[in-house]
């Protein structure tokens, strides 16, 4: 019996001192920057209007009762062209990570298109959370216009639940910059 208590007790202490080693980040802000990652911002620290907030799809495991929400949201960087596009999302299912083949920023017009930018595929690692906010880049948008529309091609999620990436339903929005 002691035995299977010490083994039980030095297995859990082997996986806990591998699992503090795999997930330390020792790096600086100022190293990220220059490595060009992309930061995880928690939802509340992105000052947001409601009528920005465009719904641009679900994500779902078809085993929950409740599906993912996904929105994106363009915010300005002062008076300039930069800006910066930010992937939201909601639901009770658990995501670690985000991946795309594209996103096109553009002003959603049908007649008299205008593609202001786009950002290439990439995936994003991010921290478990059934609700969170993520940048996925920045696209110069002319000061003038006040509205654009994102798209993303080729967008999945990795559901924990499920142990798989699932691919979202997406509908390009016309939103409000920020």
């Amino acid at each position: 019996m002691l035995k299977r208590v010490s083994t039980f007790l030095l297995a859990t202490i082997v996986v806990f001192a591998v699992s503090i080693s795999a997930f330390a980040d020792t790096d600086n802000v100022s190293n990220r920057q220059r490595q060009g990652e992309t930061f995880v911002l928690p939802i509340n620290s992105v000052e947001i209007s409601e009528n920005s907030w465009v719904k641009i799809g679900e994500i779902s495991d078809n085993k929950t009762r409740e599906k993912s929400v996904l929105y994106a949201t363009i915010h300005r960087n002062g008076t300039s062209e930069e800006c910066q596009i930010y992937l939201h999302w909601s639901g009770s299912d658990l995501y670690n990570a985000w991946k795309f083949t594209k996103v096109v920023v553009d002003n959603g017009s049908a007649l008299v298109a205008k593609e202001y930018g786009n950002i290439a595929g990439q995936t994003i690692n991010v921290p478990a959370a059934s609700i969170g906010s993520v940048l996925i880049g920045t696209v110069d948008i002319p000061t003038d216009k006040t509205q654009a529309r994102v798209k993303f091609s080729g967008l999945k999620g990795y559901n924990l639940g499920s142990g798989s990436w699932l691919s979202a339903a997406i509908v390009g929005e016309l939103g409000e910059i920020n």
